[in-house]
């Protein structure tokens, strides 16, 4: 969806056009707040919103030196690290990159709180979930999503720890406890592109007991 919002627009009124398709991508992707357009030179010349009011102008902001515009290349997206805005939210940015080496980016920021829907429908058993992480430990989806709103970080619950940092496609099932201290079946997969971990758990006293 970002790619085809990203196309080179031709003609007198590119910019124009341009912000058209942006619209059209907030309209088709509820998860996307926010889309931008830098130029070549690393100015950003257009940033449309549905939390803000659109802008568009030769140099809004200077963003050369910013990992969204250094980092994407045609054909590899750029898949930010996540933050959290007004510390509640969690947010990532996903830019990617146009009309050769040297083109334009456009960046896109990412309301992960959607993940919400798709934890929530996973079952395990009666009383397993399912919860990922970021790289950095922060719970970035969970059924219970006041916990996510919480900005909680895991990184020091043991198996959590051990997951952030294992290297490669280490899988492992296990008894550990939970971050509220529950005793826990916990397995876990990496999401290498992110460096993200999904945990699914359930209470050992329902699976041992069966």
């Amino acid at each position: 969806q970002l790619r085809g919002a990203a196309l080179p627009q031709l003609g007198a009124d590119a910019m124009e056009q341009r912000r058209l398709e942006f619209l059209k991508l907030l309209t088709r992707v509820p998860e996307v707040t926010d889309v931008a357009y830098i130029a070549p030179d690393g100015c950003e010349q257009l940033h449309v919103s549905r939390l803000e009011i659109d802008r568009a102008d030769e140099c809004i902001r200077k963003r050369s030196d910013e990992p969204v515009f250094r980092e994407p290349v045609p054909g590899q997206p750029y898949y930010g690290p996540v933050y959290f805005k007004k510390d509640t939210e969690p947010y990532m940015p996903i830019a990617v990159r146009s009309g050769g080496a040297k083109g334009p980016v456009v960046v896109a920021d990412v309301n992960l709180k959607f993940m919400w829907d798709v934890v929530t429908r996973i079952r395990i058993g009666e009383e397993g979930k399912v919860y990922v992480v970021d790289k950095a430990g922060f719970l970035i989806a969970h059924p219970d999503i006041g916990r996510v709103l919480q900005k909680q970080d895991l990184s020091q619950v043991p198996h959590v720890k051990r997951a952030l940092e294992a290297a490669g496609d280490a899988h492992t099932v296990g008894v550990t406890r939970d971050a509220d201290g529950t005793e826990v079946l916990s397995s876990y997969a990496p999401i290498a592109t992110l460096g993200w971990r999904v945990f699914a758990e359930q209470p050992a006293k329902v699976v041992l007991s069966r």
